[in-house]
């Protein structure tokens, strides 16, 4: 890593997303903005907020919250060729909501299980370290170091996204039928998995295959089995905003009854720290199936990577 003064205000990036992820819990209840869940880098702690359903997420990614020191031989380049992220990825989530008469409560985890990057992050990380790297004139004095150029090569190394990746999540939700924690007793299992290609840095392409099991509790209908696949197509028209449709077809494989779920979510990133995400289409079912959603994320920390 180089270091001295304007060298170590320029020998770190951060590795933020456009948006945070919806918590597992959430995904599970069917009461989210997205139900297909974009993967994105890991935040050291992400409060979200669904207003109009007076509930609210709470995740967290262990590794990220270690000291620094305790990762310092972490580089941007090891970063990127790590193809099993799994530790650097792992985040865990609790999540809580509630109707008039009912409450619940959720945690869930997710990870990244597989990864690749593009050959252009390699070459723009090398080409940083180039760039930091003291040179001197014919008269072994030190030549100025291009600011501008290394600016504008930490700004392209920051949006580079991975072409590919392979994200497993699951949850358990809870609920209590007298807003009571002592009457708190499972309703809801589920895991996935989401599978994300990214032909282009501002289109990405999301498939998704998910099993749920439901207990015989009236607030999930009933007891069901349920199978879902899908996907959704994104597009991100600028650093702050993005656009996405998505497509789930459900089946019951108890009684082999389909249903599916259709929407448009849009994200919008006020700062680097606070994002806004709503939702409208339909959702599973044949009653009650109005999607319209509007969620807060925050983002309490960056997560700070060196370049050498």
């Amino acid at each position: 890593m180089i270091q001295g003064g304007v060298y170590g205000q320029t020998s770190e990036i951060s590795i933020n997303d456009l948006q945070t992820p919806t918590s597992p819990g959430f995904v599970l209840s069917d009461q989210t903005p997205s139900s297909v869940s974009r993967p994105t880098n890991p935040r050291s702690l992400v409060a979200s907020l669904l207003t109009l359903q007076r509930g609210g997420a709470l995740e967290l990614s262990p590794y990220w919250l270690l000291p620094i020191q305790k990762r310092s031989d972490l580089t941007f380049s090891k970063y990127i060729n790590n193809k099993l992220p799994i530790i650097q990825t792992l985040s865990i989530s609790t999540t809580s909501f509630r109707s008039d008469t009912t409450s619940y409560l959720s945690v869930g985890a997710r990870l990244h299980l597989f990864r690749i990057y593009n050959k252009e992050a390699e070459i723009l990380n090398d080409r940083i370290v180039s760039l930091l790297t003291p040179k001197l004139d014919q008269n072994n004095q030190p030549l100025p170091l291009d600011l501008n150029a290394i600016e504008m090569a930490r700004d392209s190394l920051n949006e580079l996204k991975p072409v590919f990746l392979v994200e497993i999540a699951g949850a358990m939700l809870g609920y209590s039928p007298t807003n009571n924690l002592d009457q708190l007793s499972n309703a809801r299992n589920g895991v996935w998995a989401n599978f994300l290609w990214r032909p282009f840095q501002s289109l990405n392409v999301i498939g998704l295959t998910r099993y749920i099991n439901n207990n015989n509790q009236k607030e999930f209908s009933q007891s069901a089995e349920y199978f879902d696949v899908g996907g959704s197509l994104g597009f991100e028209s600028n650093k702050n905003f993005t656009i996405n449709g998505e497509f789930i077809f459900r089946n019951d494989l108890m009684t082999n009854i389909n249903t599916h779920r259709l929407a448009i979510i849009a994200n919008y990133k006020i700062f680097d720290q606070l994002y806004i995400t709503g939702s409208y289409g339909k959702n599973f079912g044949k009653v009650d199936n109005i999607i319209a959603v509007l969620g807060v994320s925050f983002a309490f920390a960056n997560e700070p990577l060196k370049i050498e």
